[in-house]
């Protein structure tokens, strides 16, 4: 359900994110009590993942809701959670968040049709167009 409205268990975070401008960081003490899990386990986290991504929201770092890199997942382990609604913003997160399947450079182009040229950035200064992109 990529509609952006987000399912009856995300309504709540989808709200946050938004009332926060699109991107807002959560716990996943707080995310596990939106969704209605009495604890976090790392069978749940893949749950917590799609319930995520069918309501138009993506999250980084990817590891911290992957059994397999966050075996013991801890409530105060934090994840962005940020609006997946193809704006440039939300092309940038996600080319972040999954390098391999989003192409960068093509989201920081749809910035503006006069954007630097990124190939010739180092990664200090691609760093710093990100953070101005994003904040």
């Amino acid at each position: 359900m990529a509609n952006g409205n987000g399912n009856g268990k995300v309504k709540k975070i989808h709200e946050r994110v938004q009332e926060a401008g699109g991107i807002t960081k959560i716990n996943l003490g707080e995310l596990r009590d939106e969704l209605g899990y009495a604890r976090i386990g790392k069978k749940i986290l893949g749950t917590m993942s799609d319930h995520l991504s069918e309501s138009g929201l993506g999250y980084f770092p990817g590891g911290t809701l992957d059994a397999a890199t966050n075996p013991e997942p801890r409530q105060w382990q934090e994840v962005w959670i940020y609006e997946r609604d193809g704006s440039a913003k939300s092309a940038v997160l996600d080319a972040v968040a999954d390098p391999e399947n989003h192409d960068l450079v093509a989201a920081l182009n749809m910035f503006s049709e006069g954007a630097p040229d990124f190939g010739s950035m180092d990664a200090e200064q691609r760093l710093a167009f990100i953070r101005a992109a994003v904040c």
